[in-house]
């Protein structure tokens, strides 16, 4: 059975974010210091990232428990940028293909107020 549309959509608007994320991710230094942070808390701590294993208990010590908290603030402050950068993306893509097909705002105001 062949993909619906939608999936079909939903996977290349997924490749396409994706690419566009990692290289957003190695030019932003915000992002990519988070990265860094979250790796290295990884590495210190590997109890946290065993928390995210659902399928086995997990106990956490009060300093990993910080740790974890840091991790998620740095994992918040990432998808914060990426979505960020994907709403400019957005725009920018749509003014690209408004510009293409020759199509703009004031041609719009125009028709509007005839």
């Amino acid at each position: 059975m062949g993909k619906s549309i939608i999936n079909l959509m939903d996977e290349v608007l997924g490749e396409y974010l994706s690419e566009h994320i990692v290289r957003f991710g190695n030019r932003d230094q915000e992002y990519a210091k988070a990265t860094g942070n979250m790796r290295k808390i990884a590495e210190r701590f590997e109890s946290v990232g065993g928390i995210f294993d659902f399928d086995r208990p997990s106990a956490l010590m009060e300093q990993e428990c910080r740790a974890l908290i840091e991790y998620l603030h740095l994992d918040c402050i990432r998808d914060s940028k990426a979505i960020q950068f994907a709403y400019v993306l957005g725009y920018r893509d749509c003014i690209a293909l408004q510009r293409r097909y020759g199509i703009s705002c004031s041609s719009r105001k125009k028709e509007q107020a005839e």
